[in-house]
């Protein structure tokens, strides 16, 4: 009753190789990605749509105003989910989630939305998405951009 037996010893062998071979079949038919890097793809999602909007306000060639701040809400606000999940995902081996850090630069990044929304309605003739620039805004956009051009020759 005591004692170990070779029989026990290999029961309990097979059954650990068992439940390896289940738990690795498992996660491989239903991987994820880890929070962590959802919450990275999202946030970098987020600059871009700031970045790719404010060159098409600023573009001289484009006279009209399609309003981007609302998608980069919404992927930042996915973003801080994500960090909120990384923030209580086992790291194991991997270094630490730094959900302060993530959150210090997400609510930086709200600031830019905001200042992206407030452009985007101010530079639309009637505040829409979808209007035109207004003339004076063009003609300053040209004449900065001939600015630039110039100094870029030399």
């Amino acid at each position: 009753p005591g004692r170990i037996g070779k029989r026990d010893t290999f029961d309990g062998l097979t059954m650990n190789c068992v439940a390896v071979t289940i738990t690795m079949i498992t996660d491989f038919l239903f991987h994820s990605d880890r929070a962590s890097d959802l919450a990275f793809r999202k946030l970098d999602a987020c600059w871009d749509e700031i970045f790719a909007s404010f060159k098409r306000l600023l573009d001289p060639n484009t006279t009209e105003v399609i309003f981007h701040c609302e998608t980069a809400r919404k992927l930042l606000r996915e973003a801080e989910y994500m960090s909120r999940e990384a923030d209580s995902e086992p790291r194991f081996w991997r270094t630490q989630w730094h959900h302060d850090l993530f959150t210090s630069v997400c609510t930086k990044t709200e600031y830019l939305v905001i200042a992206l929304a407030a452009l985007e309605s101010v530079i639309a003739e009637q505040g829409r998405s979808g209007g035109k620039k207004f003339p004076t805004f063009v003609q300053l956009a040209e004449k900065s951009f001939e600015i630039s051009s110039k100094k870029n020759d030399t």
